[in-house]
């Protein structure tokens, strides 16, 4: 599960994201966003950050800004589809800051920190009782992400212990090895997606836009009937 923040001062929701990729599938799916990226990027294809796509922050640059409008949507169009092939592949928790009692950033990431472990457990139960591990990025992170490594090991010591329906219950991290893990973005193209998929909640719940969310919806993982909420975006309060 790879992990990535989106977090604006200003904005009322702090967004931890994820994307999970099956590690049998990990080589071959690489492979073929490095396909996508060499097929539009060309020689700046290796460097290329895939979250300058975007548009709702204004982070668009060169080489995305060099591209005409109908290779834009064909790189959107055949990216998006292979990020979201697979079902049950994105979780998300949101921190409303606006509702919360306290005023931590550390304890808003904490937060959102044991609702995506605690729904990555329920995913790994749910396919096959697999291990899984977290990757979140080492670069240019702020000193909350950096302390998920603590939170981490909490965690998994102490479980994560929830109130449902006026019920204590703990959910026991078994699944979910031992150690955080950490790379750097400019070279990991999944912690690129997870990026991207953050910049897509965040449209949605910051900013009111639907455009990339609708991407994503049917690889959020979602109850039996087909509920997102709660299920693969956990929104607090």
């Amino acid at each position: 599960m790879y992990i990535d923040e989106t977090y604006q001062e200003k904005m009322p929701f702090v967004i931890l994201s994820a994307y999970i990729v099956n590690s049998k599938e990990w080589k071959d799916l690489n492979n073929k966003i490095k396909r996508i990226k060499t097929d539009f990027f060309r020689e700046q294809s290796f460097n290329f950050k895939l979250i300058r796509t975007h548009k709702y922050n204004l982070r668009e640059s060169l080489p995305w800004t060099s591209l005409s409008e109908g290779r834009k949507k064909e790189f959107n169009e055949t990216f998006w589809d292979l990020v979201t092939k697979n079902k049950d592949s994105i979780l998300a928790s949101i921190i409303n800051k606006e509702k919360m009692i306290i005023s931590d950033k550390g304890l808003n990431f904490k937060l959102a920190y044991s609702f995506l472990l605690q729904r990555f457990q329920y995913f790994l139960e749910e396919h096959e009782n697999e291990t899984g591990f977290v990757i979140y990025d080492k670069a240019e992170c702020s000193k909350e992400i950096m302390e998920l490594s603590n939170y981490h090991k909490d965690f998994l010591e102490k479980d994560i212990k929830i109130t449902d329906k006026g019920k204590e219950k703990i959910i026991y991290l078994k699944n979910i090895y031992e150690n955080l893990m950490s790379d750097d973005d400019a070279k990991n193209n999944f912690l690129q997606i997870s990026d991207m998929i953050g910049a897509a909640i965040s449209g949605k719940y910051n900013f009111n836009k639907d455009e990339w969310f609708d991407k994503l919806k049917g690889s959020i993982r979602k109850s039996s009937e087909g509920k997102i909420e709660g299920y693969g975006i956990k929104v607090f309060p």
